[in-house]
């Protein structure tokens, strides 16, 4: 597929959702008697921009993630040391921000308290990673972040079970061809229909990365409800010692397992040519998990959460220059309805306040 084509779909595509965003984010209704033409052009809101700028660095460093993951997997062969060591060096990175923020910080606090919603942060955080590289052994890069999007539905389904949902029936019907869009596109990235040995799908891949977005989803819905508990007020160094605390404690069991592992010979034997890239890995998603929350003081999460959408054709372009894996057309339709449907389903989500 010519190079010149895919730039084409990327950014036609890019464009469309870039206007169906701004259109239905940020208008503000005018007042009543009032037209667009009486009040002067607004400045340009640079705190915007840098919003987009930073989400839209996410959702690159995302994609490159997903892409050194692969490679750390298909190195080492080992998803518990892959884990152990990622959730040791972000969760180290993160509480040295968190000190040096306090040094030059005024506001002081009683420090991080620990409760039923922060330990269930770091069994999801434990699970959904376990799950995630174990997935990588037998899916790529692109496959296991078209998975990866569809969380979404999962935040969705832990949301409704927690509370009842009410919701009229456009937003009901709307959630379902949100979620049977972006279920399509995923099967579509996954199942390769353009493959000459016929449609194929890797259900042990397929499944371990079901249960990777369930228990992160888990992570996402407990780390919501703890913000909403008091922390979301707390000064910029607690939050990240509490983030960076929960990633620390979420690698412990994987210790546990992989020590466990090692020692009945279930366990390859550590390549040390993997360690170099897991501390890249740890340190970018520390990194990650900075710029994002810094990104949603600045613009709409779902607006957000439409840029980095675009991690999965990132990740379709890195993969390719790094692993060498084949770009196809299945891959770019496939994202893009990925992409569709869990920003609809995002969009619902948010509407109905859950």
């Amino acid at each position: 597929m010519d190079t010149e084509v895919i730039a084409a779909i990327i950014g036609l595509f890019g464009a469309i959702l870039y206007l169906f965003a701004t259109a239905r984010i940020n208008k503000t209704p005018e007042a009543p008697g009032e037209s667009s033409t009486s009040t002067p052009p607004k400045p340009i809101d640079t705190s915007y921009l840098v919003g987009i700028g930073l989400i839209s660095l996410c959702a690159l460093l995302f994609a490159l993630q997903h892409v050194v993951a692969k490679y750390v997997i298909n190195v080492s062969g080992s998803p518990a040391f892959s884990v152990a060591v990622r959730n040791l060096v972000s969760g180290a990175f993160i509480i040295g921000i968190a000190f040096v923020a306090r040094c030059f910080s005024k506001e002081r606090s009683d420090g991080v308290r620990f409760d039923l919603d922060s330990w269930v942060m770091v069994g999801g955080r434990c699970l959904s990673g376990l799950c995630y590289f174990s997935a990588l052994v037998y899916l790529t890069a692109t496959e296991v972040t078209s998975l990866y999007k569809l969380n979404p539905i999962y935040t969705l389904v832990i949301l409704v079970a927690l509370a009842p949902l009410k919701a009229k029936a456009v937003d009901l019907i709307n959630l379902v061809i949100g979620t049977f869009i972006a279920v399509l596109g995923a099967l579509v990235v996954v199942a390769n229909p353009s493959s000459e040995i016929g449609i194929t799908l890797p259900w042990v891949g397929v499944i371990l990365m079901v249960l990777a977005g369930i228990f992160w989803s888990l992570f996402i819905v407990a780390s919501r409800r703890h913000e909403s508990t008091g922390l979301g007020k707390a000064p910029f160094w607690q939050r990240q010692q509490h983030i960076g605390l929960v990633y620390l404690y979420g690698a412990v069991p994987v210790i546990i397992l992989f020590v466990a592992r090692l020692a009945t010979g279930q366990e390859p034997l550590v390549q040390t040519q993997s360690l170099i890239p897991l501390v890249f890995l740890g340190l970018l998603s520390g990194a990650i998990g900075l710029l994002y929350f810094e990104a949603l003081k600045r613009i709409s999460a779902l607006l957000a959460s439409i840029i980095v959408g675009f991690e999965i054709f990132f990740t379709i372009v890195i993969e390719k220059c790094i692993l060498g894996e084949p770009v196809t057309l299945h891959l770019f339709v496939g994202a893009a309805l990925v992409m569709v449907g869990a920003v609809g389903v995002s969009r619902e989500t948010r509407k109905l306040q859950l």
